[in-house]
C-alpha cells in the first residue's frame, strides 16, 4: 500500500504518544473508510513508539 500525503497526521499522533509518556493523557480517535489507510497509520506511529518510547 502506498501511504501519502499523511505526515501531519503522523506528527500529531507522534506528538499525543509524546504527552501520554510525560504523563499528559488523552484520547485519540482514528476514523476513516475501509482502505484508506487507517492500519497503515496506525502502524507507523508504533514503529515510532517501539523505536522512541522507554518501557
Amino acid at each position: 500500500m502506498v501511504f501519502v500525503a499523511r505526515e501531519q497526521e503522523i506528527l500529531t499522533l507522534r506528538g499525543t504518544l509524546d504527552r501520554a509518556c510525560n504523563g499528559d493523557g488523552g484520547v485519540v480517535i482514528i476514523v476513516g473508510e475501509p482502505g484508506s489507510g487507517k492500519t497503515v497509520l496506525l502502524r507507523r506511529v508504533v514503529d515510532y513508539a517501539e523505536e522512541h518510547v522507554d518501557r
